[in-house]
């Protein structure tokens, strides 16, 4: 019996040593299960040859069709790439993979990936494939509401439309998705994020930053971009200056004017295998995000990560998260979030609670759940 094949094109790279997000746990659960995987990563263009940060990205082209992990991941390169200015227009978006270099369609010919089981489309942009696979069943997973982004093109919520006219399933990673529902076809599924409880629960060495931080450390850990409240974390740290404010992830914001406080130090990007001693160590994990329409669909992976790993969590009032009824202090306001901070400080880790919580939506129950819509069942070859 041969085993079943899965294309998941996502816009992030297999490879990437500190983004971690659901399209590699679920690819990971079904290389476990003994299904063929093969993961395509947003393309690049001659673009990306100009703009700093991309080198993994250019090297992962260079190198063709890569296995890791029992996962073959691959990044293609587009003549035609697809941007909010000047290459915006629906059509690109449907069509940039078709100019590649090497032909798409070659290298997933060259692997047996023209046809498979399950076609899982995160990536708006890899529309094209739709055209080019046989597939038996084709997902589409939404995990933003792009077209509340003003980095998308316009014409991101045409395209969007279409793929969703297109998939047998659609998953969404919060209620608020599931407005973007056609009434006449009952194809929408909601399945939030999760976490992997393991890898949180594992025993680690204190990071030798810590060691010039002192307690009590209140942690932020995840991408710093457009939905992070600046003003929010300058306050705290300007109200409660004998808390160390510590700040880890990738950033696409100023942060000149947030470090220039004593009590905030920014670490930039760790591994995914480094971020549970970072937590471990902390004393309070934060979510200090923006209220408004982008983050009213924001399903916060970290959230369950820091509960996973036995910290209190204190967070502004996202409405996806505040839906799952966490053990979370949700604060209304500036004054309500620092209040939230002494008492979650007070209350202290490894609470029953968050472990309990964290157990009920890890990434494997997510995936029961998905194999059970899909109505498909676990390999045994």
């Amino acid at each position: 019996m041969s085993k079943k094949k899965i294309l998941i094109a996502t816009g992030h790279l297999w490879n990437n040593p500190s983004i971690r997000v659901g399209d590699h746990h679920y690819a990971e659960l079904f290389a476990k299960d003994n299904w063929e995987v093969f993961w395509i990563s947003h393309p690049i263009s001659p673009l990306h040859l100009f703009k700093k940060g991309n080198f993994l990205r250019i090297k992962n082209w260079l190198n063709g069709v890569q296995k890791k992990d029992e996962v073959f991941h691959y990044t293609p390169l587009t003549c035609l790439p697809y941007y909010k200015k000047l290459f915006n227009k629906k059509w690109i978006g449907k069509n940039n993979l078709k100019f590649t270099i090497p032909s798409i369609k070659n290298v997933l010919n060259k692997y047996n990936f023209l046809n498979v089981d399950i076609l899982w489309i995160t990536d708006l942009s890899m529309y094209y494939l739709t055209k080019i696979i046989h597939y038996k069943k084709m997902v589409l997973r939404l995990v933003d509401d792009l077209p509340m982004y003003n980095t998308s093109p316009k014409s991101i919520k045409g395209l969007q439309n279409d793929l969703i006219r297109r998939a047998d399933y659609v998953f969404v990673t919060s209620k608020n998705l599931m407005k973007y529902q056609n009434p006449d076809k009952e194809n929408f599924f909601y399945i939030p994020n999760g976490v992997d409880l393991n890898h949180f629960k594992k025993q680690s060495k204190m990071p030798p930053e810590y060691q010039k931080i002192k307690s009590p450390r209140i942690l932020f850990v995840g991408g710093i971009y457009q939905w992070v409240s600046k003003d929010l974390l300058k306050y705290a740290a300007s109200k409660l200056a004998d808390y160390n404010f510590i700040l880890i992830g990738p950033s696409g914001i100023n942060l000149s004017d947030i470090e220039s406080f004593k009590n905030v130090f920014y670490l930039g990007p760790k591994s995914y295998n480094e971020i549970p001693a970072y937590m471990q160590y902390a004393d309070v994990g934060i979510v200090p995000f923006r209220e408004n329409k982008l983050t009213k669909s924001v399903s916060p992976i970290k959230m369950f990560e820091y509960l996973a790993s036995g910290l209190p969590v204190v967070s502004t009032r996202i409405l996806e998260a505040e839906s799952l009824d966490p053990p979370v202090y949700f604060a209304k306001d500036p004054e309500e979030f620092i209040k939230y901070l002494r008492e979650a400080l007070m209350k202290g880790k490894n609470v029953p609670e968050f472990f309990e919580f964290a157990k009920s939506n890890s990434w494997r129950m997510r995936y029961k759940k998905i194999l059970k819509v899909l109505d498909i069942s676990k390999q045994n070859n």
